[in-house]
């Protein structure tokens, strides 16, 4: 697919950036440079991790930042505002016969798109779509290129055309109907997750626990500080787990709050001064694990008509009647109501 964006785009982007960018890798890693420091998750492939933390999480040094990054499951290439370009892999033939690079994708099964400051590129084991896209398009300068999993890709041209092809369909929509002009869009090597930034800042994304927390959540809290807002909650999430299983991973150390589940909201109840949480079950999960932290979206004020209802029952800020529970075995003393069940799922 391809559409022309209404106001195109007549420069280039410059080959050092600063500007924050996120890249999405394997296994749901993440790279995040550009917006005052570099921050990447767990699980990085070890060659791309060890450059990472060897120059930036070394007390006394100061090293330039990423203006660009790519990488897959074994390769990376990152060049520094510095100038300088380093790269592991499989990309040496399509390097060298480029000059200043200032476009790059790395993809699965060793794929690649590169491409100069002067518009020249190199590509290996691209997808055909995008093969076909950039010929047809050859008097067009490309500015951001991304290759994700089952033969994904995106491309911007110069003059605004975007092309791109085999996305999700919640992508394929944003793509067909964008909301601004797109600055970038990062795809998943593994999935159909997504970063797409425009060029006023907003953006749309589908994330994994690591990467929606680490966009999204606010501030940790202690979790029994947080009221729930329903009186009742089912005793399992809506893709099978139990809360007494999700809460004895979280207790031993199985899954984290922070990188395995996504981040509760919350929102302040004025009459009660107390913040009470959208996610009752995850909420309650946390409390049977006994953490001392989790991460929270404070989404502000709750509305009229919530903190009505959370006003009516005071006890919500204490705990909730889990339903499915056997009453006689509960050492929890709940007031039983039939309020709708949350309906968050905390993996899905």
């Amino acid at each position: 697919s391809s559409r022309r964006l209404e106001d195109s785009l007549d420069t280039r982007r410059p080959a050092h950036m600063s500007s924050r960018r996120i890249y999405l890798g394997p296994h749901d890693t993440y790279v995040d440079f550009g917006g005052g420091g570099v921050f990447w998750s767990e699980g990085l492939p070890s060659k791309l991790y060890g450059l990472l933390n060897g120059r930036y999480n070394n007390p006394g040094q100061r090293n330039a930042f990423p203006s660009l990054l790519a990488y897959n499951h074994e390769e990376y290439l990152v060049r520094f505002q510095d100038g300088r370009l380093v790269w592991y892999g499989g990309l040496t033939d399509g390097v060298k016969g480029l000059g200043t690079i200032d476009v790059a994708a790395l993809g699965p099964n060793h794929s690649y798109f590169l491409s100069d400051v002067k518009g020249n590129w190199a590509s290996s084991n691209i997808p055909e779509g995008m093969l076909r896209d950039l010929r047809y398009f050859k008097k067009q300068n490309v500015i951001e290129a991304s290759l994700g999993a089952k033969g994904a890709y995106f491309l911007l041209f110069d003059d605004g055309t975007i092309t791109w092809g085999n996305v999700s369909p919640s992508l394929n929509n944003l793509l067909e109907n964008p909301r601004g002009d797109i600055k970038y869009l990062s795809l998943s090597l593994s999935n159909s997750n997504y970063y797409l930034e425009y060029q006023d800042g907003t953006r749309n994304f589908e994330a994994s626990p690591p990467l929606h927390n680490h966009l999204t959540a606010t501030c940790d809290m202690d979790p029994f500080v947080i009221g729930f807002s329903h009186d009742s909650i089912a005793s399992h999430f809506s893709c099978g787990r139990s809360l007494e299983d999700t809460a004895e991973e979280l207790a031993c150390g199985e899954i984290s709050a922070h990188s395995d589940i996504f981040a509760i909201r919350v929102v302040f109840v004025r009459n009660l001064k107390r913040w009470h949480t959208l996610d009752n079950r995850r909420l309650k999960a946390f409390q049977m694990a006994e953490l001392e932290c989790v991460p929270v979206v404070k989404l502000g004020d709750a509305t009229a008509k919530l903190a009505m209802r959370i006003c009516g029952y005071p006890d919500l800020g204490q705990d909730v009647y889990v339903r499915g529970w056997d009453d006689d075995d509960d050492d929890y003393d709940y007031d039983e109501y039939d309020w709708f069940d949350d309906y968050s799922d905390p993996f899905d």
